[in-house]
């Protein structure tokens, strides 16, 4: 019977220790892109899993880039772009790259023509500043389509020149494809 009462209080013993047996959550920062350029920020994966279906309670930053150094760049007047890469180098050569991803079902012609647009505004915004040159990188199913370097002093915003033509005229057209070249020819972009 002593036998029985020792294995008893030992097995109890046993298993109330592994019981109490705590680990600490790790704190881990998740980022995440989604298809639909929304960038996921999370501290913790455990304290982010929903009971019943396991996915990811998200925190949404829309389109803002930061670079390396902490600086957020705006990216979200690009509408049409799936993903933006933006590559920071004020502090070193006062250039800016940026690599805009399209729809992968995206006409290279027209989607350049939609950047070339949309890049307007980004070069009116406060973000960029102390940036001389903005490379802009237009990729459709990740293949190069176009590329110009806007030079932000030559450009000159008015009211009545449409928005392209304005980049355009204070950028240096780096590659296009003949597709893409084809179409600013007929759209007189350029010649």
């Amino acid at each position: 019977m002593k036998k029985l009462v020792y294995m008893g209080a030992l097995s109890v013993l046993l298993l109330t220790a592994c019981g109490e047996e705590k680990t600490e959550p790790k704190e881990e920062k998740i980022t995440i892109e989604a298809e639909d350029n929304t960038i996921i920020e999370k501290d913790n994966v455990e304290d982010n899993l929903k009971d019943e279906d396991d996915s990811l309670i998200v925190e949404e930053n829309s389109l803002d880039k930061k670079d390396k150094s902490g600086t957020v760049i705006d990216t979200s007047v690009f509408e049409h772009a799936i993903n933006v890469e933006v590559d920071d180098a004020r502090e070193l050569t006062k250039h800016i790259t940026l690599k805009i991803d399209l729809a992968n079902d995206s006409q290279a012609g027209l989607g350049t023509l939609n950047v070339l647009t949309q890049t307007f505004d980004f070069l009116e915004q406060d973000d960029i500043q102390g940036a001389d040159t903005i490379a802009i990188l237009i990729r459709v199913n990740d293949i190069k389509v176009s590329q110009f370097t806007v030079h932000t002093t030559k450009f000159k915003p008015d009211d009545i020149t449409p928005m392209a033509d304005l980049v355009l005229a204070a950028s240096d057209i780096d590659f296009v494809t003949p597709e893409v070249k084809s179409f600013g020819e007929t759209m007189e972009l350029w010649d």
